[in-house]
């Protein structure tokens, strides 16, 4: 059953919103406020293989109301044509960046784990997630 991925703001069976009075209806029932201490979020998945579908779910009806309510944050969207595994990386003010394994998260819980990690720092959670402290240094590291 292929098709076009479900895109933020389209619900099947309503009318598309076409106005800016449509479209802030919509943010507002979707409203994303993360900490003020991210400054980018790097998204990577992978159109083949297990365990992509939270971060492509996540890119396309978390990251539209993330832009719209945090304007302060950039985002690196990165699709892979080969197998392999979604991941999140979260750059904070300070230089200092947190890896996330994004495999078999849903959109909500990648949500939760960018929230956490932010506000936490470098503690490590109480899952299996890989957190990396490393200061960048004038470029931003590239995601494995």
């Amino acid at each position: 059953m292929g098709g076009k991925m479900k895109r933020f703001g389209f619900v099947k069976g309503l009318k598309k919103p076409k106005t800016e009075e449509e479209w802030l209806a919509i943010f507002a029932k979707n409203k994303c406020p993360l900490p003020t201490n991210i400054s980018k979020i790097k998204l990577t998945w992978s159109k083949k293989g297990p365990g992509n579908t939270g971060v492509r779910y996540f890119r396309a009806f978390k990251v539209p109301p993330i832009k719209y309510w945090n304007n302060q944050i950039s985002f690196e969207l990165t699709c892979n044509e080969t197998k392999g595994t979604g991941s999140v990386q979260v750059v904070l003010d300070n230089g200092e960046f947190i890896k996330i394994d994004a495999t078999q998260l849903n959109q909500d819980q990648i949500l939760e784990e960018i929230t956490k990690a932010a506000k936490h720092g470098f503690q490590k959670p109480n899952n299996s997630n890989e957190i990396l402290k490393k200061k960048i240094l004038n470029t931003t590291p590239e995601l494995d």
